[in-house]
């Protein structure tokens, strides 16, 4: 009876083992699968943020899209810049103006895509009457040339203005 005693003492203890073993080897591969579930949740999230802002990109580009057209009409193309100094001579003819200019470099500068507003440098050189050379800077203001001017330098002798320009003239 004895025997019997420790015999079942000893399977009831393999036993326990056993369930003791295989609980913790059950909790550490729940533990794992919480991990990939939290894992797979914040991927979920971070692709559902993704979505959502594509989507909202997508709503943005459509109401944008009739205007496209007349937004890359707004500024010339590198071709039509061909024109830039004859159209400002006409409007320096026009102001009582002498003037002069020339390009003088352009933004070649690292990987340009072809949808990338790009620029080339311009030096002007004006003479005139104070009036007239505002008269035509505004001209040129309203021009169909985008104009970005980096100094100005006017100096003055007699009623006579001298006008030293750089900029950059913008083209699509």
């Amino acid at each position: 009876m004895r025997k019997e005693l420790l015999t079942h003492i000893g399977i009831g203890a393999i036993l326990v083992l056993v369930l003791a073993a295989a609980f913790v080897y059950l909790s550490f591969d729940i533990g794992k699968r919480v991990d990939k579930i939290k894992e797979s949740r914040s991927s979920l999230d971070f692709h559902s943020q993704i979505a959502e802002l594509l989507f909202a990109l997508r709503a943005d580009f459509n109401a944008v899209s009739p205007y496209i057209l007349g937004i890359e009409n707004i500024l010339p193309s590198r071709d039509e810049l061909v024109n830039f100094s004859r159209d400002l001579s006409a409007a320096a003819g026009q102001n009582s103006v002498s003037f002069t200019s020339k390009f003088s470099g352009e933004n070649l500068i690292g990987k340009i895509s072809a949808d990338d507003l790009k620029w080339i440098g311009v030096d002007f050189t004006l003479g005139g009457g104070f009036d007239n050379i505002v008269n035509f800077l505004k001209t040129v203001e309203n021009s169909r040339y985008s104009i970005k001017l980096n100094a100005l330098d006017l100096s003055r002798r007699d009623n006579d203005y001298r006008g030293l320009l750089n900029g950059k003239v913008f083209y699509f």
